[in-house]
């Protein structure tokens, strides 16, 4: 069975203005995985632990900045 179409879910209003509009939109992002990993959690079983392993590897990356960090 494909994966559905999540282009629906992927709609973001505009990038507010100024310094922490970066903010929002990760946070919609976040907000966006969970969604996928709840709704799709059953019926693809490897859906959420594939999520969670690539999160973990960004997260645990010192390189990364601060904003990589927060949005994992």
């Amino acid at each position: 069975m494909p994966f559905p179409n999540l282009q629906h879910d992927c709609s973001c209003p505009p990038i507010p203005a100024g310094p922490t509009g970066h903010w929002a939109v990760r946070d919609k992002a976040a907000s966006l995985v969970r969604t996928v990993c709840v709704r799709f959690g059953d019926p693809y079983y490897n859906v959420q632990p594939r999520v969670s392993k690539t999160l973990l590897r960004a997260l645990l990356d010192p390189s990364k900045p601060l904003t990589t960090h927060y949005g994992e």
